[in-house]
């Protein structure tokens, strides 16, 4: 999405976007549009949670739920598809291992968080393609 003309056009926008409208980009327009693309995105995921979990609770709605995608798109590398899906199947995973072993299995995910900020900013993704150039 990113490597698009209209990813490319929103990056620009976020680096200088008087420069875009200067260049004769209608810059409101294509912020709404974005607007509009990514909540049609998680209206769509939200039907589909719905209906295939067959009820909706208050509880769904908790900032620490988006805080955990955030943290998902982060760890895994943001800009890419594949990034997000891979560092939510790693939290996923090494979340369900930690619980099972202590009951305070939040301070080392967040440890791991730390850590991997620190020492590969670009997430795994990133890392992975790092290794994978030399």
């Amino acid at each position: 999405m990113i490597s698009s003309p209209f990813g490319k056009l929103l990056m620009a926008i976020r680096e200088n976007e008087e420069r875009m409208s200067f260049l004769g980009f209608n810059v409101r327009v294509i912020k709404i549009r974005a607007f509009m693309t990514s909540s049609f995105l998680g209206v769509t995921a939200g039907v589909l949670y719905a209906t295939y979990n067959e009820f909706v609770s208050p509880g769904m709605l908790h900032w620490t739920l988006s805080g955990d995608f955030i943290f998902m798109s982060v760890l895994g590398g943001m800009g890419t598809l594949v990034g997000p899906v891979l560092g939510g199947a790693v939290i996923l995973y090494v979340g369900d291992l930690l619980s099972s072993l202590t009951e305070n299995w939040m301070i080392f995910i967040g440890t791991f968080f730390v850590l991997a900020i620190l020492f590969a900013p670009q997430g795994i993704l990133g890392l992975i393609l790092r290794e994978r150039r030399r």
